[in-house]
């Protein structure tokens, strides 16, 4: 009774979370994508639809796995290792990781911005999309060499979740230093290069017009940062 209390629990925190990222992510689009042509349109509000379309993916899978955990009971638990766990196990990951990598794809807008700003092909939106479109791709690459393999994807009673199993060391280690400790990484590295490089041209010239960009520039990257904060404890 406790165990199922437990489920119950977890379940409706899940119903909560989804239905909250959903308006959230829903919200900020529907402004953006109504008031593209006036004023909304950049590189920047278009990394935030990006990110935003990887959020409402990412619910959308969850709100698949939302009535598995309240039905949650091990007996069935060799029963739900089958094909459609499986897929709701990919499709989990795969939306984890494109969510993950849209904030990597944000910190390279924000250093190109900030840094290589005198290389203006790099803030074009013909640039950005092509980044974008790789962040899709390469985690499809990586979640479908997953999906090959049989060990992978599993249903785990401790969850009530079908989702990548930790259990296998391998694909777990790989998934977790190509995507986690690779992107979080590289995002230090870019934002400390960002502040260093704002910091140093203060100090050459703190009067300049670039300093005064920068500056600017500085205010949307502490808003970034801010921003992929909330949504990494989400």
């Amino acid at each position: 009774m406790m165990n199922q209390s437990f489920f119950t629990i977890i379940g409706s925190l899940f119903v909560i979370l989804s239905f909250i990222i959903i308006v959230f992510s829903l919200t900020i689009m529907i402004i953006i994508i109504c008031h593209w042509r006036s004023e909304c349109r950049s590189t920047a509000n278009l990394l935030t639809c990006n990110s935003c379309v990887t959020l409402l993916f990412y619910a959308i899978t969850l709100c698949i796995q939302i009535p598995f955990v309240f039905n949650n009971n091990p007996v069935y638990s060799n029963e739900m290792n089958t094909t459609f766990c499986k897929i709701r196990s990919f499709l989990g990951t795969y939306a984890t990781l494109t969510k993950t990598y849209s904030y990597l794809v944000m910190a390279i807008s924000c250093f190109f911005i900030n840094v290589l700003y005198k290389h203006r092909i790099l803030l074009s939106f013909r640039v950005n999309w092509m980044i974008i479109i790789m962040n899709w791709a390469f985690t499809g690459v990586i979640t479908g060499g997953t999906f090959l393999s049989p060990l992978a994807y599993a249903y785990e009673p401790e969850s009530g979740l079908c989702f990548l199993s930790t259990k296998h060391f391998v694909t777990s280690f790989t998934v977790l230093t190509l995507v986690f400790l690779t992107t979080v990484g590289t995002m230090v590295i870019l934002y400390g290069i960002i502040i260093c490089h704002i910091t140093r041209k203060h100090q050459i010239n703190p009067n300049s017009q670039s300093i005064l960009r920068a500056k600017r520039n500085m205010k949307v990257f502490l808003a970034i940062i801010c921003y992929c904060t909330l949504i990494y404890c989400i």
